[in-house]
């Protein structure tokens, strides 16, 4: 059974109803899969993409959020996506940029644990939304990366040199406002 968002009433009581409850404070626009628990979210940074998958873990308290990036790896493309995703997530604090050769697809993934403390649906909707727009923000800069890999037309090395520029850049361009305020 899916349930959309904002019908809290849906929703048995556990853990699951908590993340619901937690990201709709958060203001975040998803579906609900109840017998599944899982979410899909709608992407704020591609809102007409692939929603962000969330995998509720109710005896763990957690939620893993995965954004499945659209294009499978072609089979003789299979050896530089392997190498592009252990270079990236050696670049990442906190997601993970993951091949599943099961499915030959690529996705940035990021989890929250609250396993053994209550939260208030604000402290756990901030959580959520901090690893969801994390998960956003990683699968943004490396989409088109990951396409130049797909094609053949990027080494994964130059990929992530690219991504590391482009991160560099951006706190420089905040810097510089800040120092203009």
């Amino acid at each position: 059974m899916t349930a959309p968002a904002g019908e809290l009433e849906d929703i048995p009581e556990g853990f699951l109803r908590e993340v619901v409850a937690a990201l709709l404070q958060a203001g975040r626009s998803f579906t609900v899969d109840l017998e599944a628990e899982t979410l899909d979210v709608d992407r704020r940074d591609d809102p007409a993409g692939a929603p962000v998958l969330g995998v509720v873990r109710p005896v763990a308290r957690g939620v893993t959020f995965y954004a499945v990036h659209p294009r499978a790896v072609p089979a003789q493309r299979f050896d530089a996506a392997v190498e592009l995703a252990v270079r990236a997530t050696n670049d990442q604090f906190d997601t993970t940029v993951e091949l599943d050769p099961a499915s030959a697809s690529v996705s940035v993934r990021a989890s929250v644990t609250v396993e053994g403390v209550d939260l208030s649906a604000d402290v756990l909707g901030t959580l959520l939304d901090g690893a969801l727009e994390r998960v956003e923000e990683t699968a943004a800069r490396y989409r088109t990366g990951i396409d130049a890999v797909l094609d053949g037309t990027a080494t994964p090395a130059q990929v992530c040199a690219d991504v590391r520029a482009s991160a560099i850049e951006d706190l420089e361009r905040v810097v510089r406002d800040l120092d203009g305020a």
